[in-house]
């Protein structure tokens, strides 16, 4: 999955091949076949193991730290980096942004869910469409900045 996420935030969905992920992942295009019934499964497999990966420090922070646990690290590891790059890709892609937009959606609800926990647990409240606004914007950033695949 690692190797798909790598492949479509590089390349993007219309230039990525099932030959381009086996490559990567040092493994045959019939294993690959194997377990996605072709490039479209596994693209949206791929994008819901980036959506994954970007929810999971929202998902697991405390109410009190929105800000942080939205953005997360400067430099995270090498995976959600992948991840981030993916959907930033994806959302510069406009026949593809009606794949993203769901987990966008998701994003968006989770933040307003922190800042409303925020709010409760007595710390300043935050604007939720700003910050998932930032989060979107770090996905994008990222993508931008992706090297090729090597």
């Amino acid at each position: 999955m690692s190797a798909a996420v790598r492949v479509f935030a590089t390349r993007g969905f219309d230039a990525a091949t099932l030959s381009d992920v086996a490559s990567l992942a040092d493994i045959t295009r019939p294993a690959v076949q194997h377990y996605f019934s072709g490039k479209t499964a596994l693209y949206q497999a791929a994008l819901d193991r980036a959506y994954q990966l970007v929810l999971a420090p929202l998902v697991d922070s405390p109410p009190a730290t929105p800000l942080a646990a939205l953005l997360g690290p400067d430099e995270p590891d090498l995976e959600t980096r992948w991840a981030r790059a993916l959907l930033g890709s994806a959302l510069a892609q406009p026949h593809r942004t009606a794949e993203v937009a769901p987990r966008v959606a998701d994003i968006a609800a989770e933040v307003g869910r922190l800042c409303h926990e925020a709010a409760r647990a007595g710390e300043p409240g935050c604007a939720a469409d700003l910050l998932a606004a930032m989060v979107v914007g770090r996905w994008v950033l990222t993508a931008s900045a992706l090297p090729g695949l090597a």
